[in-house]
């Protein structure tokens, strides 16, 4: 297929649009394919108004959309249109590539800390119940307030603002690990290394996050 084929070529930045055949107003496999291929590719298709008019063997009106513009970019502002031709029954796709205005991103992360004197405080006002009180529910509500209270004692809440960037932790290992899978057929061994994928993904912005949280804290000091 084609398309398997243009992925290979650019790892990050690419285009490709015409006319492919592939009705996306439809519920075809066709169009399934296609959404799949661009969910495992990082690809987005833009062109969502029909590009074809006519009438079928009723003569009943009919519209589709078959020509299609896949994109994948970082950061940019892409505009599309389409636009009747004189010569032909397809209408034409502009498309305008501009850079966008990224602003950095704010994150209000949540730090809980038990300093020495907070675990002293909780020590010294443990949760209180009448001894004539054997209702577990009224006992358990109890325990949950102090609990909830200590819980509020220790967190604080911070905001951080991080570089205009998509994703500024995305490596070049996740990009490889990335190929490799969707590389592979849709049995379980591609299942096994998309896991893996999605994992090393969820642990590197978490250690992003923590990382720009820990800089603003030694600039704070």
């Amino acid at each position: 297929m084609f398309c398997h084929f243009f992925q290979t070529l650019n790892r990050s930045l690419a285009l490709v649009l015409g006319d492919f055949n592939v009705d996306w107003l439809s519920n075809t496999v066709s169009r399934n394919k296609l959404i799949h291929w661009c969910a495992d590719n990082n690809f987005e298709q833009l062109i969502k108004s029909p590009t074809r008019k006519g009438t079928n063997s009723l003569g009943q009106p009919t519209q589709s959309c078959l020509d299609l513009c896949f994109v994948r970019h970082v950061n940019k502002r892409i505009l599309t249109s389409t636009f009747d031709l004189p010569f032909s029954d397809h209408n034409g796709i502009s498309i305008t590539i501009g850079r966008n205005n990224i602003k950095p991103q704010i994150s209000t992360i949540k730090k809980w800390k038990f300093t020495p004197d907070l675990v002293a405080l909780a020590r010294d006002n443990p949760p209180q119940a009448d001894d004539s009180i054997s209702d577990v529910n009224i006992l358990a509500s109890v325990l949950s307030s102090w609990l909830s209270n200590i819980n509020t004692l220790a967190q604080s809440t911070k905001r951080i603002r991080s570089p205009p960037s998509s994703n500024p932790w995305y490596s070049s290992e996740l990009s490889t690990l990335r190929a490799h899978y969707t590389s592979l057929p849709h049995r379980a061994q591609r299942n096994r290394y998309r896991n893996e994928y999605v994992s090393k993904v969820r642990s590197a912005k978490r250690a992003y996050i923590r990382n720009l949280s820990a800089k603003n804290e030694n600039r704070a000091e």
